[in-house]
């Protein structure tokens, strides 16, 4: 029977279980290599969300079909932070667990470890596999460009249409804006940096001569 490992706990911040600051990734890596005639492929990839995270285990699964195994484990970060990590047919933690305890060492999150594995024939034992495995995900880590965690809010803003241009055109340069929409009033949804909320707020306040109140629907995390 396949083993899993799955494991829920509640986060506000992006530190891990020891208090030590945790990053992501900017691109996905490729590592291969062979032992006892046995090929091992590790990805690595950056994602934010469970949906990702099956995305590119499907393009893994359809790029490699004949695969003996692919395993993985992942580390998702937000007000809720999941683990997983998957064996796929392997002895009980000798594969997903041991990339799992790669990406915590390293102090990574948002990323998914994939290794997909070519059986040659020989058997390496449970300490082998975990060696293996662990080996082909710390060879991605070592050549990874980090990513540092940045709050952002995102930001509704409700104004008057005879206002709504020089507005819109002001958060057009200062902020990503999403979504606008006008009718009696003009609404206006824009994310930005924490740190820019209450320079914008105020900026906008100047330039139109009013109280117009941004309200923070969300705050969430990026890793830039």
């Amino acid at each position: 029977m396949d083993s899993s490992l799955f494991l829920l706990k509640l986060s506000v911040t992006c530190y891990n279980e020891c208090g030590d600051f945790m990053n992501s990734i900017r691109e996905t890596l490729q590592y291969e290599w062979q032992i006892n005639k046995s090929r091992f492929i590790g990805f690595l990839a950056p994602v934010q969300t469970i949906t990702e995270v099956t995305a590119f285990l499907n393009w893994c699964q359809t790029n490699h079909p004949q695969a003996t195994h692919v395993c993985y484990a992942y580390i998702l970060s937000s007000v809720i932070v999941a683990e997983k990590a998957f064996d796929d047919g392997e002895p009980q933690k000798t594969a997903g667990f041991p990339m799992l305890e790669i990406l915590k060492k390293k102090h990574l999150t948002d990323v998914v470890a994939v290794v997909v594995r070519y059986f040659g024939g020989i058997k390496l034992g449970a300490g082998g596999l975990i060696r293996a495995y662990a080996k082909t995900i710390r060879c991605c880590t070592d050549n990874a460009i980090l990513t540092f965690p940045v709050e952002y809010d995102e930001c509704r803003l409700e104004t008057d249409i005879e206002s709504s241009g020089a507005i819109g055109s002001y958060l057009r340069l200062v902020a990503e804006l999403t979504n606008e929409s006008y009718g009696e009033s003009a609404v206006f949804f824009f994310s930005c940096a924490q740190d820019k909320t209450k320079r914008i707020t105020e900026e906008i306040k100047k330039r139109t001569a009013s109280d117009h109140q941004v309200e923070i629907v969300r705050s969430y995390r990026r890793f830039l």
